[in-house]
């Protein structure tokens, strides 16, 4: 992609040199998304704002951005910009989409004090393809005006893959409760601990999925007693995503003739424990986009393993089940700790080049996966999905069910990537794939499958939703 015209103009008018250097993120294949850079010599642009206006923000990629230090510093209670405000400044500043460097039109900038101790920086491309490579004396010109503090916390040690591993989930869980200093959050994290009954619905699926003798009649019986559950079985059958030629009319038509006995006791599953938390209807962060980035994972970890051969491939069912409750974690928070998981939110914004895990541990000193493991562990859910839920983020895990767990980071950083969900930094190592027999051209084409149904998806993961 070439520079937007109105930054190169700038760059050109205040005789800044730079070099345009083509990023290797995709060195072989698409799949194998790697970066050459030193993440601390990345520069990431933030945009905040409040009443008053709005305020750019310069730090290292490998640096979280401390909101608390941000608004002390400014005396203003700043948020992160939303997607629509972004598109509109970006417009007003002459671009298309922003990049990296500080918008010419606007002076209001807060530069990372460790992004002027580097020998060079690097400022990316909206897309991504190209960085501009600046020395330090270039860089001092570019921020020349912006005001130069310490707002920044290290990332490595909260991201620190190696520290969770070898760390005992419940110790870390019962580490968190005694750093909580409000008594009414450490009753809440008690009661998480002591984990609430698993619903009579899914507690009755489950015992269907565990019965040798189950079969359609039993699970068309078990759907039909749930009018909801039933109504989202028909629904999805019925989507233009399965292409089916006449009409559905029945729970035992879906069952039959699209869906099969294992979808649909996983689906049912699925949706019976999503239904049981309270969460935000709306929003970035509402309980819409949470289905909309469950059935788009639940759908390519289907198409995954069906690519994988079949004496290396995982079960499809439990891949696909494990895609659709990947997130779980994150109703629990939202259900659980309502004030904290507000200022997760307001992290994540903030802080959109980090992994959720870093923000989740610098707010609550555990994970939304740590936080669903325990759960699902302790309703006694197939140890497939236990690990595929705790491990999604560390692809070196090579624990019971590590194939579960690496797939669904695969298809989560795939999907990330196409911008159906929130991207993630790290890439997919590679061999990964060949490892687990998963042949890169079939899997770009699972994930087509998803990309060409995004609209039938997106009206399945409505109906999961709810009014």
């Amino acid at each position: 992609m070439s520079i937007p015209e109105s930054i190169e103009q700038s760059l050109h008018q205040h005789g800044i040199h730079y070099q345009r250097l083509a990023n290797a993120e995709r060195p072989m294949h698409p799949l194998h998304n790697t970066s050459l850079l030193p993440r601390n010599q990345v520069g990431v642009l933030v945009l905040l704002g409040d009443h008053s206006g709005f305020q750019q923000v310069l730090l290292c990629a490998d640096s979280l951005l401390d909101l608390n230090r941000i608004c002390e510093i400014q005396c203003r209670d700043l948020r992160a910009l939303s997607t629509e405000e972004q598109q509109q400044l970006a417009l007003r500043n002459g671009v298309e989409s922003l990049t990296a460097l500080p918008l010419v039109g606007d002076a209001r900038l807060l530069v990372d004090e460790r992004l002027t101790q580097q020998e060079r920086v690097y400022l990316s491309l909206p897309d991504h393809s190209a960085s501009l490579a600046f020395t330090q004396a270039e860089f001092a010109k570019l921020i020349e005006g912006g005001k130069i503090e310490r707002f920044t916390i290290p990332a490595s040690p909260l991201c620190d893959s190696r520290q969770n591993v070898e760390q005992d989930d419940q110790t870390a869980v019962e580490y968190a409760v005694k750093n909580f200093t409000t008594l009414r959050i450490h009753q809440r994290l008690e009661q998480t601990l002591e984990m609430p009954p698993l619903p009579a619905t899914a507690e009755r699926i489950i015992n269907l999925r565990l019965d040798p003798n189950a079969g359609i009649n039993e699970l068309v019986t078990l759907v039909e007693r749930d009018p909801s559950l039933a109504a989202q079985v028909v629904s999805w059958a019925a989507s233009p995503y399965y292409a089916v030629s006449s009409g559905i009319h029945s729970v035992r038509d879906a069952i039959v003739r699209v869906l099969g006995f294992d979808l649909v006791i996983n689906l049912a599953l699925g949706l019976a424990l999503g239904r049981t938390l309270d969460v935000p209807r709306q929003g970035t962060y509402g309980v819409h986009a949470y289905w909309t980035q469950s059935v788009y994972t639940a759908a390519l970890m289907e198409g995954l393993a069906k690519a994988i051969p079949i004496r290396q491939r995982p079960q499809v069912g439990l891949c696909y089940l494990s895609g659709l409750l990947h997130n779980y974690g994150y109703l629990v928070l939202a259900h659980v700790f309502p004030p904290h998981f507000a200022v997760i939110c307001r992290y994540l914004a903030a802080n959109p080049h980090l992994n959720h895990g870093c923000v989740e541990r610098h707010v609550l000193d555990l994970t939304r996966e740590q936080i669903s493991s325990q759960l699902m562990g302790s309703w006694q859910m197939p140890a497939e999905i236990v690990a595929a839920l705790r491990w999604q983020n560390y692809p070196a895990y090579q624990g019971p069910h590590a194939r579960y767990a690496q797939l669904l980071f695969i298809a989560t950083r795939l999907l990330g990537r196409e911008g159906l969900m929130p991207s993630s930094p790290d890439a997919i190592p590679a061999g990964l794939m060949d490892e687990l027999g998963l042949d890169p051209q079939r899997a770009e084409a699972a994930l087509q499958k998803v990309r060409e149904n995004e609209q039938d998806l997106q009206g399945i993961a409505r109906n999961l939703a709810g009014p």
